[in-house]
């Protein structure tokens, strides 16, 4: 089986174990319990942040936007380069708040919303399927994340459940669509830990 067929299946895998999790009684408990160690921890940093509007296979984080009011947060858009590929852009949502984009993703609408330089966001929450403790990510298969990710300084923190964490994953390290960046630190609604080198 090729990298990207193992990747296939377990993205399959994955989106069953979540909507089993979502399903569960304590679903709502444990995202909040991840809520409070992200707000409890963020409390310790400053400057521009990225989330995301979650789509049905990720934690749901607007919460985090409210709880905290000293960071200046930003969402991704995915929009056209000058060399026809699709990436990440970050924006400050404007008055307009969001619409639906690219993808069925929840946007920044672009009137009125402030385009905010990757190099200078401090750190980015970062939904995936699964993640390890090494921080390695497994995201929907697109590559977005990766090549906005792949060159930027500021923190990269997975954003995930306990249970969702796995032993291992498979990572590109090289390929058409670049490589998959690994994680600084890993939010669960037990903890936020640094990665652990293999």
């Amino acid at each position: 089986m090729s990298l990207a067929q193992e990747k296939a299946r377990l993205r399959l895998e994955l989106k069953e174990k979540f909507k089993l999790v979502q399903a569960d009684s304590s679903y709502e408990q444990k995202r909040q319990s991840l809520l409070q160690n992200l707000e409890q921890w963020l409390a310790g940093q400053t400057g521009i942040w990225a989330t995301y509007a979650a789509l049905d296979s990720e934690l749901d984080l607007r919460e985090l936007t409210v709880r905290c009011q000293h960071l200046d947060f930003v969402h991704p858009r995915v929009e056209k380069a000058q060399n026809g590929q699709m990436r990440l852009c970050f924006y400050k949502t404007g008055p307009g708040g969001f619409e639906k984009g690219s993808f069925g993703i929840q946007e920044p609408v672009l009137q009125g919303a402030q385009c905010r330089d990757p190099e200078k966001i401090t750190g980015f929450l970062v939904p995936g399927l699964g993640f390890t403790l090494q921080g390695v990510r497994l995201g929907k298969g697109k590559g977005f994340y990766d090549q906005a990710l792949e060159k930027v300084s500021g923190l990269k923190v997975g954003v995930t459940l306990q249970e969702m964490l796995e032993t291992t994953l498979p990572e590109e390290i090289r390929g058409d669509l670049g490589r998959d960046v690994r994680m600084d630190f890993i939010a669960t609604d037990k903890a936020v830990k640094s990665v652990t080198e293999e």
